[in-house]
């Protein structure tokens, strides 16, 4: 095993309470449709953060699932990555807040794959497929869960 492609450690419980080495596997693919409202606020936000912006939503699919401060301490153990180099893939292209509009742009998020089966077991729990309910992950971290400006219909009073 190389050295960029040591496997994570837990160093104890003022660290991380998972053993996070499943994040050495080879990164699979999750594709995220959004609004390009909401793709555009990402954009920014990947930019003021110096990632990608699949970079961006996979730490957001991260927290949701394992919580911020584990984020965080692996962010910072790894030098700001999550999983190793994939494949460089971003592209553009049903309903969850469609008052954004359309969900027509589309990013390729590369994560572990049990970060994947994790995100499965929560989309079933839900009922929904991985793509939909990884888009209401990101349109809440994003927007959070209150109505956003975007959200109100022309000449709709916001109060």
């Amino acid at each position: 095993m190389s050295e960029s492609r040591q496997p994570y450690q837990v160093h104890g419980d003022s660290d991380v309470a998972r053993d996070y080495r499943f994040l050495d596997a080879d990164p699979v693919p999750v594709k995220v449709w959004l609004p390009e409202t909401v793709e555009a606020m990402i954009e920014e936000l990947a930019r003021q953060q110096d990632v990608s912006k699949a970079g961006l939503l996979a730490r957001i699919l991260f927290s949701h699932l394992y919580g911020w401060h584990d984020l965080q301490v692996l962010l910072a153990r790894t030098g700001g990555r999550l999983v190793h180099a994939p494949p460089e893939a971003e592209s553009r292209s049903p309903a969850y807040r469609t008052e954004l509009g359309k969900s027509i742009a589309d990013i390729r998020v590369f994560v572990a794959p049990r970060m994947k089966d994790d995100l499965e077991q929560l989309a079933v729990a839900q009922g929904l497929k991985l793509s939909a309910y990884a888009r209401r992950v990101v349109l809440d971290q994003v927007l959070g869960r209150t109505p956003h400006p975007l959200e109100f219909a022309p000449g709709e009073d916001p109060t």
